[in-house]
């Protein structure tokens, strides 16, 4: 994937599998250290949407609110509340359409990537940093 937005840890899923045959909570370490390295990013990209996105620091929800993940082979971020559904042919009750969530898909995803371009150094030092981390104890074990 040739996307300027996007951190990329050659060989992680090896890696990942590596370190679980050797142990399981070395492998469990190295997709945390990923998952926590993402953290940064999300706190920015929140306080950045709340304060850069019209009427979002109004919304009584905090649709600013980000989360992380983790995959197999890497970690996100996406915005902690959800919308509800209600299907595409079936009408929105009261409550379902007060809980709707306004369309910040786009406004979002500029500011998530705003946060991700100010913290792309402090993400890759504390990647290579746990990964240091998890080799010295793979060395201390092996």
């Amino acid at each position: 994937m040739a996307d300027e937005n996007v951190i990329v840890v050659e060989g992680l899923p090896n890696l990942i599998r590596s370190f679980d045959r050797i142990n399981r909570d070395l492998g469990k370490g190295v997709r945390e250290a990923i998952q926590n390295a993402a953290q940064p990013v999300a706190d920015e990209a929140a306080a950045r949407a709340k304060s850069q996105i019209s009427g979002m620091a109004r919304s009584k929800i905090p649709w600013w609110s980000m989360r992380t993940g983790s995959l197999g082979y890497g970690s996100y971020i996406a915005p902690l509340q959800r919308g509800v559904k209600y299907g595409k042919n079936r009408k929105p009750t009261v409550a379902q359409e007060k809980r709707r969530r306004p369309d910040f898909k786009y406004p979002m995803r500029a500011e998530m990537e705003i946060a991700l371009q100010n913290n792309q150094g402090r993400v890759r030092r504390a990647v290579g940093e746990e990964l240091e981390e998890l080799a010295r104890a793979w060395g201390r074990r092996g």
